[in-house]
């Protein structure tokens, strides 16, 4: 299955299923948090431009459950972002773009092609270190309020 597929129930009346493929055109993206609009937490997932957590696409059948990411690592809310790989690892959307702007230099002194299991081990560090300074940091906020 595609991850942009769309699939209904079965169980679902066919006339409302034709509607839902037609008005729901598969198009996920990343933008602003919006409330989803089944259950009403952050998410940055859209399906035709409207905001849909991971949870409800799976909940009403517009993914496959194995597009749903786990937990987020840092504080547990919905992922929304998955690392390649074995074992993956999952991020909500806020720890996501932190995860995206934290440096990791050391990776680009070792040439992955070359030395790929020094690198796996300095990128498994470095994730490491991410995970325990939001942890952290998420801990101090929530001592300041």
């Amino acid at each position: 299955m595609k991850p942009w597929e769309i699939v209904v129930k079965d169980s679902i009346d066919p006339e409302i299923r034709k509607k839902i493929k037609r008005i729901l055109k598969p198009a996920h993206s990343v933008g602003n948090p919006q409330k989803c609009l089944f259950c009403g937490t952050d998410t940055t997932w859209t399906i035709n431009d409207k905001p849909v957590c991971p949870k409800c696409s799976i909940e009403y059948s517009f993914l496959d459950k194995g597009w749903l990411p786990g937990p987020c690592e840092v504080c547990g809310r919905q992922g929304e972002w998955w690392t390649d790989g074995d074992p993956q690892h999952f991020l909500c959307w806020r720890h996501r773009d932190a995860w995206f702007h934290w440096t990791t230099p050391e990776l680009g002194l070792i040439n992955s092609k070359v030395e790929p299991e020094r690198w796996h081990q300095v990128w498994k560090e470095c994730w490491s270190r991410f995970v325990a300074a939001m942890k952290e940091r998420e801990a101090e906020e929530g001592v300041k309020q």
